[in-house]
């Protein structure tokens, strides 16, 4: 292991979750990295949450300044 602090916060949290939690937070991921791939009613849904979480002009930036 090259982060030990990381498998301890790791572990920490999913001690602290529900087992559904875990679960739900899994699925959402699963969901959300394959929407392109899906129907356009995902793609649409996708962006419409990514939408209300950022302003455009925000995750731009954010993108920006990141790479």
């Amino acid at each position: 292991m090259t982060e030990p602090e990381f498998f301890k916060a790791l572990d920490q949290q999913l001690a602290e979750s529900s087992l559904d939690d875990v679960k739900a937070y899994l699925r959402w991921h699963v969901a959300r990295a394959s929407s392109p791939m899906l129907s356009k009613d995902f793609v649409n849904e996708n962006f419409a949450f990514s939408a209300r979480r950022c302003a455009a002009w925000k995750c731009c930036v954010r993108a920006g300044s990141a790479a």
